[in-house]
């Protein structure tokens, strides 16, 4: 049987860059490839020094845009034309559209006459269309038809293009995966005298900036309370961004040697599975990407999670089952799930298994492969 020829039209797919939209997207070609699926990649590259068979890059200038903005950057509008030209001469069955502007480069496929159906997968919770006009802008397209299907990485917002009027049978649920080989569970002891690190005191691990809105500053309260009954306790902070010294520094000037700042770190899946607890308290939901990818990656690890159950994560969390719910902006708490996981070890260990085994069997390659391969039938089919 032959299989279907998907083209995906991706950012930084070779280059890679570790930030959500470009693992999501990452994982969603992965994906792919293990279903089966023929899948080639027109990818906007920074360099053209790196190739891959069955990638095609196009070269794009550096110009980034606001992250509440999905209005093309020019170096995007640039490039949209010779993508889209590639997309066509690749004679695919789908045209998939992942981490771009896709209203750009389904507007310049129609005008091109190239009849291929488009895809257009959609990672941000439906709440920015509430707030931002780029967003609302991007609604009324939807509502227009710029794009033929629509995939979707959380129910919430399926349900809501549903109940505003877009066609259900043109809306899917597709989550992004994550890599469960690469996330799991590794010897805590091992990887702890690599880094270093005490082995058999307390390391509370956060993974993300420094944001307010990822209820960063609600962690540090939570974990100068917990400091009384775990003085030795260590605050584990991984991938905070360059321009966010100034904030460690005053972090480590409270706290001294009890902040361990990692910086950016090809090597993360390390960071989830030293930690006794991974914490992700965000203040509301992630709408960005929903459901955070840290999160996904932190549930493969097995390492108990505790986070707060807004936009996506609900759908995916059950409280004391695969992960443990704070209220968002309480440091009390907050702090009163740390204490439970750090004085509960087996039954947090518990959570932490059963958090991988959520991950296997929704978010792997394979089940997601799988998803994508029955969603292209129907499309073809129809």
């Amino acid at each position: 049987m032959t299989s279907i020829r998907v083209c995906y039209i991706a950012n930084q797919a070779i280059d890679f860059v570790p930030e959500g939209h470009n693992t999501a997207s990452r994982g969603i070609i992965q994906a792919a490839i293990h279903a089966g699926i023929d899948a080639q990649v027109v990818t906007l590259e920074k360099s053209l020094s790196s190739s891959r068979q069955g990638f095609y890059p196009i070269r794009i200038l550096s110009q980034p845009r606001h992250k509440t903005s999905y209005f093309p950057s020019l170096a995007e509008f640039i490039s949209t034309f010779p993508a889209m030209l590639v997309a066509k001469a690749l004679n695919c069955d789908i045209i998939h559209l992942l981490n771009v502007t896709k209203e750009l480069f389904s507007a310049t496929q129609m005008f091109l006459k190239i009849n291929t159906p488009r895809v257009a997968h959609l990672y941000h919770s439906y709440l920015p269309f509430l707030s931002y006009t780029s967003f609302k802008f991007r609604f009324l397209l939807l509502k227009l038809g710029i794009f033929d299907y629509i995939f979707c990485s959380n129910m919430q917002l399926k349900n809501y293009l549903a109940l505003k009027g877009l066609n259900p049978n043109h809306v899917h649920y597709i989550p992004y995966p994550v890599d469960i080989e690469r996330f799991r569970p590794y010897d805590k002891g091992e990887l702890r005298r690599k880094h270093r690190l005490p082995p058999n005191i307390p390391i509370i691990t956060y993974v993300g900036a420094i944001d307010p809105n990822r209820g960063f500053f609600v962690l540090l309260r939570a974990f100068k309370e917990i400091s009384k009954d775990f003085p030795q306790a260590l605050l584990y902070i991984c991938h905070p961004r360059s321009n966010e010294e100034k904030y460690v520094q005053f972090i480590r000037s409270i706290f001294g040697s009890r902040i361990i700042v990692q910086g950016s770190n090809s090597r993360i899946e390390e960071a989830y599975s030293l930690a006794s607890v991974v914490v992700l308290p965000f203040r509301e939901p992630y709408w960005i990407i929903d459901p955070p990818v840290v999160l996904l990656e932190a549930m493969a690890s097995a390492t108990p999670v505790i986070t707060t159950p807004l936009g996506a994560i609900g759908e995916i969390g059950k409280d004391k089952k695969n992960m443990i719910f704070s209220s968002p902006g309480n440091s009390n708490s907050l702090g009163k799930a740390i204490k439970y996981v750090l004085k509960n070890q087996d039954e947090a260990e518990k959570i932490g298994l059963n958090a991988r085994e959520t991950a296997k069997t929704r978010f792997s390659q394979e089940v997601v492969g799988k998803t994508l391969n029955r969603a292209y039938k129907e499309i073809l089919e129809c």
